[in-house]
């Protein structure tokens, strides 16, 4: 039945294609105004006229209660309950709204969706914490993604390509790979091996530790001049990614 509802309803928008450019569409809306009148009457002008102005205003009813509860305008850093500095919470925070975007918008977009019940859908909308339920699905986002990768394919029909969207496709994959795959994976900075940890700080700082273990201070100094510079470098990196997703936001959009 849900099968054979679907088959009507793409009959009735006259099949429109999956993806396109604005010039596509353009032609798309065209063809389809001048080959199905009646079709484009009912699916295109009938709406505007008796059910979107009903449907409007109830949305902006429920709208303005569920946006209180399910707070989507929050952004949750998921960083562990302490303080941190506002450049860690930069940081995360967007790339926080990027890892949503994949695994949650990109999800649903894929059809995520058909896994739950009617029930799930409306629970998504009104408690706290069931949208990330109901709608995240890495798997899911990827694929879809990777979907989009292919819009640049020149032997897709023209109505059915879209280049930019491939390009945009392409950014956030990297940029979401190297922020759950690749950052996570880094190293961890080398801790300096001491024979006398339990003198405090101080004593290492000291011309007395110089002094009584000239070797381990050398190597000491080694060990800090290395996490120095890979310090150095994840926060170039960091910066230059965040750059990159900050260039893409436009995009991020479904």
């Amino acid at each position: 039945m849900k099968e054979t509802y679907r088959k009507f309803k793409r009959w009735m928008e006259f099949y429109p294609p999956a993806s396109g450019t604005s010039d596509a569409w353009t032609d798309f809306e065209i063809k389809y105004r001048k080959e199905a009148p009646v079709r484009h009457w009912f699916t295109s002008t009938l709406p505007y006229m008796v059910y979107y102005p009903i449907k409007w205003r109830w949305t902006h009813f429920w709208d303005a209660i569920r946006y209180r509860v399910v707070k989507y305008h929050v952004v949750d850093t998921k960083l562990k309950p302490r303080w941190h500095d506002k450049d860690t919470l930069m940081l995360h925070a967007n790339f926080s709204l990027l890892v949503d975007y994949v695994e949650c918008e990109k999800a649903h977009r894929s059809g995520n969706d058909d896994r739950y019940s009617k029930r799930d859908r409306v629970l998504s909308k009104i408690i706290p914490y069931y949208y990330e339920r109901y709608y995240r699905n890495p798997e899911a986002g990827m694929s879809h993604i990777d979907w989009e990768l292919t819009l640049d394919d020149p032997k897709l029909p023209l109505y059915e390509r879209s280049p930019e969207q491939a390009k945009h496709a392409k950014a956030v994959k990297e940029l979401y790979l190297w922020w759950t795959k690749e950052r996570p994976a880094r190293r961890d900075l080398i801790a300096p091996e001491r024979d006398n940890d339990d003198n405090g700080v101080l004593y290492f700082l000291s011309d007395r530790y110089k002094e009584e273990h000239p070797e381990e201070y050398r190597i000491s100094r080694i060990v800090s001049k290395e996490n120095g510079r890979m310090e150095i470098e994840r926060d170039q990196e960091d910066e230059d990614m965040l750059l990159r997703l900050v260039k893409i936001r436009k995009g991020l959009w479904t």
